[in-house]
């Protein structure tokens, strides 16, 4: 089991569908960490998480099995 970073944000589209209330999308780092020790360490420094056009911050470490 590895450790990922977890954020959140709102969106009100999704390719061409478009929602009539935003909804709350869950976004994970590509990068895993081996112990929860490096995942903290690694959120100390850079809590930010990255994808396309967008940065969230971070609020959760979480474990699971990302190499499948």
């Amino acid at each position: 089991m590895k450790y990922k970073f977890k954020g959140y944000h709102w969106v009100n589209q999704q390719g061409c569908l478009v929602f009539p209330e935003p909804k709350r999308v869950a976004i994970y780092t590509e990068d895993s960490f081996d112990s929860l020790e490096e995942a903290k360490a690694e959120w100390i420094k850079d809590p930010w998480i990255e994808e396309d056009t967008i940065c969230v911050l971070a609020t959760e470490i979480v474990k699971g099995d990302w190499d499948k």
